[in-house]
């Protein structure tokens, strides 16, 4: 099950607090470039940011060669710059020195021409809702992978966030995410299911549903077929004994009749989920 960033946090749920910008740094170039990268990842920050853009009158600024990397952050070209967005691991990852009063935590950081300029320090608004559906998923035995694009929601987000523990769940290298979230299907997908309600809870009850359904299909196809190698076997043994008697159509029908026991317990069962 592939979990995305707005699964967890949808949109209106992740902002901009502080703004906090290093001594000398041009704020519009800043604005501009930060919220050019984020835009660019496609995450659940971008929508913030399009609104910081807008809101203070800065355009879109052309991406170039941008590439997200492991360790939690993206590197891009803009206006001939080097641009480096991401977290505070990420920045000492690629040799930016960190300030320790500029640290904080679920903050993006950012760095043009291999100095830091910026710090956004984000907030995240945990929803009851993606909390049930994360409780649910915890109980269930899906195998959830967080292909999220917001390198701030980690198993210790989510964790404090949400209270819940997050050892279960995947979290990718941070580069693998972005071929994992792709939203385009490709020519030899199929459609399996159909969501009439957005959200991570309608998302898990489906992928839950169909898991039980799966293995309640694959339980009764084993059982079908195993009922049929077992008819042929005591139908060779009595025939080869001499009972042809015993091969009656009344007792063909009471074994056809036990041997579809297991599948109506299994139909019921998957009537009643």
């Amino acid at each position: 099950m592939i979990v995305t960033d707005s699964d967890v946090f949808p949109r209106g749920t992740a902002r901009i607090g502080n703004i906090r910008l290093v001594e000398g740094a041009d704020a519009d170039k800043v604005i501009a470039y930060t919220g050019s990268v984020i835009a660019a990842s496609g995450s659940t920050l971008a929508a913030p940011f399009a609104e910081l853009l807008r809101r203070n009158g800065y355009a879109v600024c052309r991406v170039e060669s941008f590439e997200p990397k492991d360790g939690g952050g993206m590197t891009a070209a803009v206006r001939g710059e080097s641009v480096s967005v991401g977290s505070a691991g990420f920045m000492n990852l690629i040799g930016i020195r960190m300030p320790r009063k500029l640290t904080a935590s679920s903050a993006i950081y950012t760095a043009i021409n291999g100095a830091l300029v910026a710090i956004f320090e984000m907030q995240y608004e945990p929803t009851s809702q993606v909390q049930e559906a994360l409780v649910l998923l915890n109980q269930s035995h899906l195998n959830p992978v967080f292909a999220v694009r917001d390198f701030n929601i980690t198993p210790t987000l989510i964790k404090e966030l949400f209270d819940i523990p997050a050892d279960n769940f995947c979290f990718p290298a941070y580069s693998e995410r972005y071929d994992m979230s792709v939203p385009d299907s490709g020519e030899n997908s199929r459609v399996a299911a159909i969501l009439g309600q957005e959200g991570m809870g309608p998302l898990v009850d489906v992928a839950e549903c169909s898991r039980k359904a799966w293995q309640c299909a694959s339980i009764s196809t084993a059982v079908s077929a195993a009922a049929g190698v077992l008819g042929l076997l005591l139908i060779f043994i009595l025939f080869w004994m001499g009972r042809f008697h015993a091969a009656s159509v009344g007792n063909a029908i009471t074994f056809l009749i036990v041997c579809l026991i297991p599948e109506i317990i299994l139909s019921v069962r998957l009537w009643r989920m």
